[in-house]
């Protein structure tokens, strides 16, 4: 190659992916400027200049900006390791109680997984929302994160039973003969998308499900919602499903 007075090569930009891209930028005596560009092909694409890494992405993505961040965000505090769960029941054994206090195993998976909340209701019966879908609501993508990073969505989610159904859910626990265990459970209401909290009262159940607050008419209180759903309030927050409407009472 004569006229070449030398022939460095870059690798600063190049990544290895399925597609290794290297340039070799010659710098040569004549007039004008030659650059020549080497690719080693070693995958179904082609690419030219800088290479570009191929990604999936996520469901929940409705931008470039928004599948960096969920592919490069790194967890905070203490985190979860690969160590299998205590069993329930080992778990309760290994608690220990100040004199005078007692701990009882009284519901546990898969009967009730991904605990919000929990209330009471006048009959002695333990209401829970079981937060499933956590941590991206169905049916929406998430079009850009701010610096706090809350989301904005493509458009707000409609309110059930219209729109797109969420893995969240409201289950009922009894204690039928008394003793202080659980003997049954019934999903009351499914289909929501992030359910925070419920309560009983005023002639039905109590939802909230942001950006709105839910009333299910049940007059005889036979846990079967009479209708669907009344919309009492709406407008509540969803750019953070850590940090929405909760804790109804």
């Amino acid at each position: 190659m004569a006229g070449f007075r030398s022939l460095p090569v870059s690798f600063s930009h190049c990544q290895r992916t399925n597609v290794l891209t290297i340039q070799v930028i010659p710098i040569v005596k004549p007039l004008s400027v030659i650059l020549a560009i080497v690719l080693f092909h070693f995958g179904p694409n082609q690419t030219f200049g800088q290479t570009s890494r191929t990604y999936e992405r996520s469901p929940e993505s409705g931008s470039e900006q928004v599948s960096k961040v969920i592919r490069s965000f790194q967890g905070r505090g203490t985190l979860a390791d690969d160590t299998t769960p205590t069993p329930a029941k080992k778990a309760v054994g290994e608690f220990k109680m100040r004199e005078g206090f007692s701990i009882d195993l009284m519901a546990s998976e898969p009967e009730v997984r991904q605990p919000l909340f929990m209330s009471w209701d006048s009959r002695g019966r333990l209401w829970v929302s079981q937060y499933l879908q956590y941590q991206f609501p169905a049916g929406l993508k998430i079009v850009e994160y701010d610096n706090h990073l809350r989301a904005r969505f493509d458009s707000v989610p409609k309110p059930p039973p219209h729109g797109v159904k969420g893995a969240d859910k409201i289950t009922v626990y009894e204690d039928i003969d008394g003793d202080g265990f659980f003997d049954q459970s019934k999903d009351v209401i499914g289909g929501l998308n992030v359910s925070t909290s419920v309560v009983t009262g005023h002639g039905g159940i109590w939802v909230a499900n942001p950006p709105y607050l839910l009333f299910y008419p049940d007059k005889d209180q036979n846990d079967v919602p009479d209708s669907n759903p009344e919309v009492r309030l709406s407008g509540f927050g969803l750019e953070d499903t850590h940090s929405v409407m909760n804790s109804l009472e």
